[in-house]
């Protein structure tokens, strides 16, 4: 089959279609480099991290290629000229082999950090150049493996080896605000609630799979600017903090208990409304029943002023420390160890059920990040 005929649209598919691949030979190398985090038995969930993928995938392509896709809605008669096409070619290569070199060193970054690469990366360039004459000869095999995939873009990249069909203006002029639409939709992850972000790969709820998902270049181009935490320490050992929680209760380590565990979250609730306090309203009943045949703390605070701060503070035991929510932060692709981990740990099942259409305040993703296993958007409740 000859190339002659054929649209500029059908060019710019095949030559995106060759990014898709050279991602997700990417993810390959990760997984083929990392093949140890993955137990035999999660074969079939490592297969649907790479279906889950290709949309943080398209994502990071749209993204990356805005420019050349732009170039490449021109006229046909401007694209027909040779110096065009090899401007084009040229803008293709360079920045997706750039992607391409992202994600290849994130192969190996990986070892010293547990997450995708982010914007703090960006800190050490300056000591990355002194070193790079190092970095070449000590980690060859993943120059090797960058220069394969430039080499690949130069091969495959699809050429116009022959006249392209022209269309009249209108619809050429509908065509490309068919993929200026769809290039914005895929560089969002679609038309869901929130946009895509990296947390929204964990809700497999296993931090391996999730790392698998990713790519490289999305986590760069998502992660935030923001100033890192500093470190702080309000105890000179963990041992010192126990003792202090310990100590005003009388309470000691006993044995666990097998009992159902029920947290029940309030939204912007205060203590003037809980009768349980004595200076309440009295309008929380059956709280109020609650309260009274357990141990109750009256004086109680807020770990944080909006929705999208109860879970990590709740179920992750992290308050709310920075300007940018957690889920929205540098910190949103870290390996956490949450409530939901350690009732699993001591047999239990965890669900989450939430009266909330999914994707609210990233309330699905925070809970399979701390380890709860079955979420319940309003969705899945029953019709009334």
């Amino acid at each position: 089959m000859t190339q002659a005929g054929r649209s500029a649209e059908g060019l710019l598919a095949r030559r995106l279609l060759l990014l898709v691949v050279m991602y997700a030979a990417a993810r390959a190398a990760f997984l083929t480099a990392h093949l140890d985090l993955y137990r035999p038995d999660t074969a079939v969930a490592v297969g649907w991290a790479f279906v889950r993928g290709l949309r943080f995938d398209l994502s990071a392509i749209a993204y990356a290629n805005i420019p050349f896709v732009l170039l490449s809605l021109a006229p046909a008669r401007v694209q027909e000229r040779a110096g065009w096409q090899r401007g084009l070619m040229a803008l293709f290569v360079a920045v997706n082999s750039a992607c391409a070199w992202v994600m290849v060193a994130d192969i190996e970054y990986f070892r010293f950090t547990g997450t995708r690469v982010t914007s703090e990366v960006l800190a050490l360039r300056g000591e990355a150049l002194a070193q790079a004459d190092q970095f070449l000869v000590n980690y060859a095999p993943f120059v090797l493996l960058s220069l394969a995939f430039t080499g690949a873009l130069l091969l495959l990249y699809p050429r116009a080896t022959a006249p392209l069909r022209r269309t009249a203006w209108p619809r050429a002029a509908a065509t490309a605000l068919g993929i200026i639409a769809l290039v914005a939709v895929a560089t969002r992850g679609g038309l869901q609630k929130k946009p895509l972000r990296p947390i929204h790969a964990f809700a497999q709820g296993e931090h391996e799979l999730g790392i698998l998902t990713l790519n490289s270049v999305f986590t760069l181009v998502r992660s935030p600017r923001d100033r890192q935490v500093e470190p702080v320490a309000f105890f000179p050992a963990d041992a010192d903090a126990a003792a202090r929680l310990r100590a005003p209760f009388g309470v000691e380590a006993r044995p666990p208990v097998p009992q159902n565990i029920v947290l029940i979250v309030l939204e912007s609730f205060s203590n003037e409304l809980w009768g349980a306090t004595g200076s309440g309203s009295g309008l929380t009943p059956f709280l109020d029943s609650l309260a009274t045949a357990g141990r109750f703390f009256a004086d109680n605070y807020a770990n944080g002023r909006r929705s999208i701060d109860a879970l990590p503070s709740i179920l992750l035991g992290v308050p709310h420390l920075m300007q940018r929510a957690l889920a929205r932060s540098a910190y949103e692709g870290n390996e956490w160890i949450g409530l939901g981990h350690l009732l699993e740990q001591a047999g239990y099942h965890t669900s989450f059920f939430h009266g909330a259409p999914k994707g609210t305040m990233y309330f699905d993703a925070l809970a399979a990040l701390a380890g709860i296993r079955d979420f319940y958007p309003l969705e899945r409740y029953p019709k009334a």
